[in-house]
């Protein structure tokens, strides 16, 4: 199906459009987990806020490359909702005692609840996940349920992706080009069905080309999520490769966020 038909006729809903991301890590997982393999700076930021005999939950694992950097002396949880991912995620982290592979996610419609238990965490990772939840109540729900496993006193390191990066628009059409900034610059839907700030974006890996839903953040916007009665933001900015940067050099909004006692 042609990628303009699809971000013109699409009549999706948020629990569709939730359905689109969940079919695309399945059936994508192992060509997306061949593209992922690399540490990058963020994940300092998790291993920095880690001692041993700590808890780290990642959520939305993925294949499960930041348990590679975790300590043996912190426990690894890595939660995802994708079977593809988990078993990428098995094979790449085989070697480990300290892991834990677990089936779960984010709910939007009750889908992927998890095992997690309330105040079990230390600290959470939520790495380039939250950018593909539809609806901000959705999105806020996310946040609240990382809140309520996270030990008082904890840390969050939570990341989306930037859609005003200029990088984001290299090796895409104009067409394309154009519907992201429609989206990340003047906040448009540009998914019908979605909200405002919403695309579909291209991927191709291994011959496979398909597209997924993104929501374009706004730092202000990613801000707002975090309730102030509950959490301390220690960090929040555009992140490049391993520091932070300019809203147009950064690949990545990141937060830093403890929750309050």
């Amino acid at each position: 199906m042609a990628y303009v038909k699809l971000t013109t006729s699409m009549t999706q809903n948020a629990e569709t459009i939730k359905r689109s991301v969940d079919d695309f890590y399945e059936t994508q997982g192992t060509s997306f987990s061949s593209t992922r393999h690399a540490p990058w700076g963020v994940m300092k930021l998790v291993q920095e806020s880690l001692k041993s005999g700590d808890v780290l939950v990642d959520f939305g694992a993925g294949n499960g490359r930041l348990g590679l950097g975790i300590p043996d002396s912190v426990r690894y949880n890595a939660v995802e909702p994708s079977s593809s991912l988990r078993a990428e995620a098995a094979k790449i982290l085989a070697e480990r005692k300290n892991v834990e592979i677990i089936d779960g996610g984010f709910v939007v419609g009750e889908q992927h609840a998890t095992s997690i238990q309330e105040s079990s965490a230390d600290a959470i990772a939520c790495l380039a996940v939250l950018h593909h939840i539809p609806t901000d109540a959705a999105r806020r729900a996310a946040i609240a349920k990382l809140a309520r496993i996270l030990k008082p006193g904890g840390t969050l390191i939570l990341t989306v992706w930037n859609l005003r990066c200029k990088k984001f628009f290299r090796n895409k059409t104009l067409a394309e080009r154009i519907r992201i900034w429609l989206a990340a610059h003047l906040r448009l839907s540009m998914v019908s069905g979605g909200g405002k700030g919403d695309v579909m974006v291209s991927w191709k890996a291994n011959g496979a080309s398909t597209v997924r839903y993104v929501h374009a953040f706004t730092l202000d916007e990613l801000k707002k999520l975090f309730d102030p009665m509950i959490w301390e933001i220690e960090v929040i900015s555009a992140w490049g490769n391993e520091t932070p940067t300019s809203l147009e050099e950064g690949r990545n909004l990141v937060v830093k966020a403890l929750k309050k006692q």
